[in-house]
């Protein structure tokens, strides 16, 4: 999950996470596509922040 958040908050390519934490760039490669999807629905999107706040707005 940590190598997920990395990769999104530094832009780092595959090959650069594998250096950083000492692997190899296959294993990065399958860390990244087993936390896409998770990472995908924590994170707000702005899709998902309109959303939201549209939610709220009827409530004020």
């Amino acid at each position: 999950m940590y190598i997920s958040l990395v990769r999104i908050r530094a832009g780092l390519t595959q090959d650069q996470l594998a250096g950083l934490f000492g692997v190899d760039q296959s294993s990065v490669c399958r860390y990244l596509r087993l936390n896409e999807r998770v990472v995908g629905e924590v994170l707000p999107t702005p899709k998902n922040t309109s959303k939201q706040t549209a939610g709220y707005s009827k409530w004020c």
